[in-house]
């Protein structure tokens, strides 16, 4: 009877233990071990560093953590619990830290930082900077670059100082064994915690954008680009309302829209391309297609156009007539020789008067224009 009671007694234990001890256990870091640690050299005893949003690991005048005792001894600071700094990916960052006043040799400090997440730091992938002190307990400042592809999230950030190696070939978990031996005998290792967040690089939105050469089926459409674009998005519609999907790729920075209807608001939107998920903004502009034909004059054809003036020589009023059709957005400009504008006015009508009073007398220019034709004539002031 007691043996059974023992027996049963035994397995509840056993059952107990399991539910306490059985769980998933998470990797842990490594302990740094080393003969004789920061005692004498080689210690970290202030370590900063600024990160965004006004984030900061400031741990000053640390001293030396290490352990005293028989070899091997423990030089390890892990303040990855409470002190944390927001840093971006693909940006870089100056650590300001100080080592001890006395040495045996040169001090040198590599950073590392745990992207994976796998309890360990790869020196091929997750070493992040490093250098050599410059003065026995003057300041250094160390930079430190954030990869690209830094998967966003907290990961554990591992400074390395080093009286025995130097950067980039201090090993992130030095070690050292009365038994085993190892290399490790100067050092000291400070564990914090960064929290990474994607980058996004903003970019800038077009400008410029504005129709021309608008006809009742087509127009043409212009606009610049910031620098570092990779291309562009377009989108021609009737409707006023600003795409939520995406536009037509384009890496010139013109579109002649053909196909469209006549007397119609048209509304085009560009947006630059910095990359395949990195978009601007949209911009607008609108424009309207011409009637099919507007006002003839006289029995001339429609495609019949002249541009007559008279008198020329001019003194005052210039008499303007427009042989043929004229479409919407006609203007009449008078330039000097320079190219020069010296007038402009509407042409709503197949005559018009330009007046010329007070301009200095010689040689310029009358042109024409509307969404189909050009026309220029060399005009003489007196």
């Amino acid at each position: 009877m007691k043996t059974l009671l023992c027996s049963k007694a035994c397995a509840l234990l056993c059952f107990v233990v399991l539910l306490t001890t059985g769980k998933n256990v998470q990797a842990q870091y490594c302990t740094p071990t080393y003969f004789q640690g920061c005692t004498l050299s080689s210690e970290i005893n202030d370590f900063a560093l600024n990160g965004d949003g006004g984030s900061a690991i400031n741990d000053p005048a640390t001293g030396c953590s290490t352990v005293s005792g028989f070899p091997p001894l423990t030089s390890y600071r892990d303040m990855s619990a409470s002190m944390t700094v927001t840093l971006s990916a693909a940006t870089s960052y100056t650590i300001a830290t100080t080592t001890s006043a006395l040495s045996v040799g040169t001090t040198g400090i590599q950073i590392f930082i745990d992207l994976n997440d796998d309890s360990a730091f790869d020196p091929s992938t997750e070493s992040v900077g490093g250098g050599a002190y410059a003065s026995l307990g003057g300041t250094t400042n160390i930079t430190i670059t954030i990869p690209s592809g830094a998967a966003p999230g907290s990961h554990r950030l591992r400074a390395v100082a080093s009286g025995d190696a130097t950067y980039p070939s201090i090993v992130p978990c030095p070690s050292y064994s009365l038994t085993g031996g190892g290399t490790s005998t100067l050092g000291e290792v400070h564990d914090y915690t960064v929290v990474i967040v994607g980058v996004t690089l903003s970019c800038g939105v077009p400008t410029g954008l504005a129709a021309s050469s608008v006809t009742s089926t087509s127009a043409v459409l212009n606009w610049a680009e910031p620098t570092g674009s990779s291309g562009s998005e377009y989108v021609v519609s009737t409707s006023s309302v600003t795409p939520t999907g995406s536009g037509t790729a384009i890496t010139a920075l013109t579109y002649s829209a053909s196909g469209l209807t006549p007397s119609t608001v048209y509304y085009a939107f560009v947006r630059d391309s910095c990359a395949p998920s990195n978009l601007s903004a949209w911009v607008s502009t609108t424009f309207t297609t011409t009637a099919t034909s507007t006002t003839q004059a006289g029995n001339v054809a429609a495609n019949e156009f002249s541009l007559t003036v008279y008198p020329n020589p001019v003194k005052e009023a210039l008499n303007i007539t427009i042989n043929g059709t004229v479409n919407e957005t006609a203007n009449v400009t008078l330039m000097d020789v320079s190219g020069k504008v010296v007038k402009t006015v509407s042409a709503n009508t197949n005559a018009l008067t330009l007046n010329t009073t007070g301009l200095p007398a010689g040689v310029y220019i009358l042109r024409y224009t509307d969404a189909v034709h050009t026309k220029t004539i060399r005009i003489t002031k007196e």
